[in-house]
């Protein structure tokens, strides 16, 4: 009887030594021989792109930990506002906004965060500010920005959820152009 479970066992260990040799050996023939196009015109196979935005999902609730404020301010939000504009609103619009055309062109494309809010805690969105994502054109902002101006980003992206076109078209009208070419709030 132990002699047919060690043989069992050792089928079903050459099995998956088979199966896993097969994947390595398919998997380099793919990226030897270029055969997965990476043109950002065509779009992801659908299981890679479910399979890298599951990744980016858990990776994102696996690294955030539980640091943010309890409340915004509204300094951080009219803050929040300005660094939108300036550093996020080409790619990602705003409520009624769309987003600039050249951003139609980038794989994945970057999503409107109108609910964000509802999909991310804000200690995630910290994260995905400050970190960015690998394999999409959003950017680690913590490179260029201090952590309060993340914060006010965060502040901001919360506050995006239920606003209104109207709202969102009046806080920008708050802002106006510096003789430098920057956005300020007035």
């Amino acid at each position: 009887m132990l002699r047919q479970w060690k043989g069992l066992f050792a089928g079903l260990l050459l099995g998956w030594a088979s199966g896993l040799a097969a994947l390595g050996t398919g998997g380099a023939i793919v990226i030897l021989f270029g055969l997965y196009d990476v043109s950002a015109t065509a779009p992801h196979v659908p299981w890679i792109g479910w399979l890298v935005h599951r990744t980016m999902i858990r990776s994102v609730k696996l690294r955030a930990t539980e640091m943010a404020p309890r409340s915004f301010t509204q300094a951080q939000l009219t803050r929040g506002i300005r660094l939108y504009e300036s550093h996020c609103a080409v790619c990602h619009g705003g409520p009624g906004i769309s987003r600039a055309r050249w951003v139609d062109g980038l794989t994945p494309t970057p999503p409107y965060l109108l609910d964000a809010a509802r999909r991310w805690s804000p200690s995630q969105l910290h994260f995905i500010i400050a970190n960015g994502v690998k394999m999409t054109a959003m950017p680690a902002w913590k490179l260029t920005l201090s952590d309060q101006e993340i914060w006010s980003l965060v502040a901001f992206v919360q506050g995006l959820r239920g606003m209104s076109q109207r709202s969102y078209l009046r806080m920008r009208a708050n802002l106006r152009v510096s003789p430098a070419g920057n956005r300020t709030v007035r």
